[in-house]
């Protein structure tokens, strides 16, 4: 599909770091992202670490959402994302 001249792609992606996102980054050189994760703590790891290899690929990182931080029937501890 061509979508001719982009301003921005907003691209949705699962979580992790597998191929899917190692091949869009190569395919996107001067790709900036913005990481989304919840508070727990899977979660964040998984996210630093896709922080961290955007970083090694010399992808700049816009900044961390934290999605779902209210307290929820207290199963999740707030601003976990500021780890």
């Amino acid at each position: 599909m061509h979508w001719g001249e982009l301003d921005t792609l907003v691209v949705d992606m699962p979580p992790g770091t597998g191929d899917v996102s190692i091949s869009l980054g190569q395919l996107l050189p001067r790709a900036e992202a913005v990481i989304v994760t919840t508070p727990q703590p899977l979660a964040q790891e998984i996210a630093a670490r896709a922080a961290a290899d955007g970083a090694e690929d010399e992808h700049a990182l816009l900044g961390v959402v934290e999605n779902m931080s209210g307290e929820v029937f207290g199963l999740w501890r707030r601003a976990g994302a500021r780890r």
